[in-house]
């Protein structure tokens, strides 16, 4: 069985004078593999904006054109390996642009090879996946509270209640090779999958979930959500939604 994406993008200004959230959806040329990549620029340092679209876009093109593919038997290997265009382009930015030094940003996608998702995250954007009208899976943010989380000194509940936007990972000029968490899944017809930054997470509800993951008009309720965080977002937020349904022409 072929499955197909129906995607969805969310994104918004919010109250900030410059967008630094960055991201993109597509369907490899020979329709056999689809990913959706979603960052976020760190703010307070300059080159937030930057970073995001740098990642954005030479992860995409290392996606797109790479042929590490066909002799990189693992995919996560395969995804491993095309962190170093990203740095290396991030390298070559700072070294033309010195205020940037200290750039960096958020990097999370998810990447679908025939009925299996990989997901990898680096920061505090968040993968999402709802399955039978619950979250099936979701990524735990590299930030303090979640890190306390991980030590084992608060529980998940309180870390998710804890609100704070300093981030313990990124992507920037001096990762010599960036730490991404991965988590493969197998997936399942009307799996519905949300990768977006914490801009749209930190916002919804549980009702917004809720909605997500039983809507019957999957396109309405993101246009539902996006209008939602159109008045309450207090930054920039960017979010790609897919829902998977059979591809009826394979």
């Amino acid at each position: 069985m072929k499955l197909k994406i129906e995607s969805h993008l969310l994104s918004g200004l919010g109250p900030k004078k410059q967008m630094q959230d960055a991201g993109i959806y597509k369907l490899n040329p020979d329709n056999k593999n689809f990913w959706s990549i979603v960052c976020d620029g760190i703010g307070g340092q300059p080159g937030g904006a930057e970073a995001a679209n740098i990642c954005v876009s030479e992860y995409d093109k290392y996606l797109t054109t790479s042929k590490a593919r066909m002799i990189v038997s693992n995919t996560i290997d395969f995804l491993k390996i095309g962190l170093l265009p990203v740095v290396d382009a991030f390298v070559n930015h700072v070294k033309l642009n010195q205020v940037h030094k200290n750039m960096g940003c958020t990097l999370t996608f998810a990447y679908i090879e025939g009925n299996k998702a990989i997901f990898g995250w680096c920061g505090d954007s968040r993968i999402y996946l709802f399955r039978n009208g619950t979250i099936h899976f979701k990524s735990l943010p590299h930030n303090i509270s979640f890190d306390l989380f991980r030590e084992g000194k608060i529980s998940l509940s309180a870390a998710e209640k804890k609100k704070t936007n300093i981030i313990t990972r990124s992507i920037s000029a001096d990762s010599a090779f960036p730490i991404v968490d991965f988590e493969e899944i197998e997936l399942n017809l009307h799996d519905r999958i949300l990768v977006c930054t914490d801009g749209v997470w930190n916002k919804l509800n549980r009702s917004d979930f809720n909605n997500i993951a039983k809507s019957k008009n999957f396109k309405e309720t993101i246009n539902q959500i996006e209008n939602k965080l159109s008045d309450v977002a207090d930054d920039n937020f960017f979010g790609w939604c897919g829902m998977v349904s059979e591809n009826q022409t394979n």
